[in-house]
């Protein structure tokens, strides 16, 4: 799903299975009280070659295997993961340019089965965050360093 001006979610739920986020343009700004339950897709049950057999071919993986939230190297936009106790994130935050923020004020987000790549990344309020990476869950994003001298 794309998204040109944004999310903002104030109330209410926001879920989604199997979906990856781009972000065109604007924030994902999803704050306290909203029920969240977002997963990135992950290829184990989808046969999107069409020939009866969902397997490990590069027809039958999704083309973001992982990739829940996507921000382009380049593209500014402020990404605010909060929510209830009950909310759940599983997929990759990948933001390289942009400010990635993640708490809240109840006692615990409930988990957040992700990797956070952005420019910066702050946990904050009176919140417990879960954070536990599960590597299937998640885009295999191999390692780079920069060395500046």
């Amino acid at each position: 799903h794309c998204f040109h001006n944004g999310i903002k979610a104030t109330g209410g739920s926001l879920t989604g299975q199997d979906v990856t986020i781009v972000m065109l343009g604007g924030d994902f700004d999803v704050t306290g009280g909203v029920y969240v339950n977002l997963s990135a897709p992950n290829g184990d049950d989808v046969d999107n070659d069409g020939d009866g057999t969902i397997d490990e071919t590069s027809e039958d993986l999704p083309a973001m295997r992982g990739m829940l939230i996507y921000v382009a190297p380049g593209t500014e936009s402020n990404i605010t993961m909060s929510g209830g106790s009950t909310s759940e994130y599983t997929g990759t935050v990948f933001a390289p340019s942009s400010n990635v923020d993640v708490g809240g004020n109840s006692d615990t987000l409930k988990t957040v089965r992700t990797q956070i790549i952005g420019k910066y990344v702050k946990l904050h309020g009176n919140v417990t965050v879960d954070i536990r990476y599960v590597e299937e869950d998640n885009y295999p994003v191999l390692p780079k360093m920069e060395l500046a001298k």
